[in-house]
């Protein structure tokens, strides 16, 4: 990534929340997905490489429906909306929709759309690093803890080069992790204090830190 374009995605995804002047309205949500994707993915790159990306970042305007390549338990595919912010391990594709963009960046803060986005990421690493599928809601609650895990490790590493500061950029870290991933219908919620203990975890500990959910299959080396 040039560091022009890096530059002016960092300048346009931190405005202050409440002041319209230079930031961003339900409207640009398409380009500022753009904005979010150039700030969140120099430490993916950095520790696994441009060539280990996800397959693609889609995003899903108001309205738009479809079918992604995961299943449901009954067999009929997940379907994508301007709702989601999620990511499909059959298809290794992050699908953002415009409205859970809005309702990240207007109803909590600039930077809370990437810490979503490097959650999200984090779900692709696990994939490609072989943490095994949840089989039980023990283990899915594990797993999103680790993608929390791997987001506050992306918040440390962006701080760290400047690019956020924290926790000036993100707010209360309870209601950031509130509205990020929250459980599907049916399935079981991680205590928020587990979540943002997860978080500090990752933020105090960098990815090796997210080890421990799943020993047996690392993500990180170091």
């Amino acid at each position: 990534m040039a560091a022009p374009e890096f530059a002016a995605s960092k300048g346009r995804l931190y405005c202050p929340k409440g002041s319209p002047e230079g930031c961003h309205s339900y409207a640009d949500m398409p380009g500022f997905l753009g904005h979010v994707i150039a700030v969140t993915a120099p430490m993916f790159d950095e520790k696994y490489g441009v060539e280990n990306r996800p397959t693609s970042f889609y995003f899903v305007a108001a309205g738009l429906t479809g079918a992604t390549a995961c299943v449901k338990d009954d067999g009929s595919p997940e379907e994508y909306t301007s709702q989601d912010y999620s990511y499909c391990t059959a298809d290794k594709a992050i699908y953002a929709g415009q409205d859970a963009l809005w309702q990240l960046y207007n109803g909590v803060g600039g930077a809370a759309p990437a810490v979503g986005y490097a959650h999200e990421w984090g779900h692709h690493i696990q994939s490609i690093k072989g943490v095994p599928a949840p089989e039980t809601e023990e283990e899915n609650i594990l797993l999103e803890n680790q993608a929390d895990c791997i987001s506050g490790a992306w918040v440390a590493h962006a701080a760290q080069a400047g690019n956020l500061a924290y926790p000036g950029d993100l707010g209360d870290v309870n209601t950031l992790l509130a509205a990020i991933a929250p459980p599907g219908q049916g399935e079981a919620a991680s205590p928020i204090q587990d979540r943002a203990d997860a978080f500090m975890q990752g933020y105090a500990n960098g990815l090796p830190g997210c080890n421990s959910y799943f020993s047996e299959t690392p993500i990180s080396s170091g």
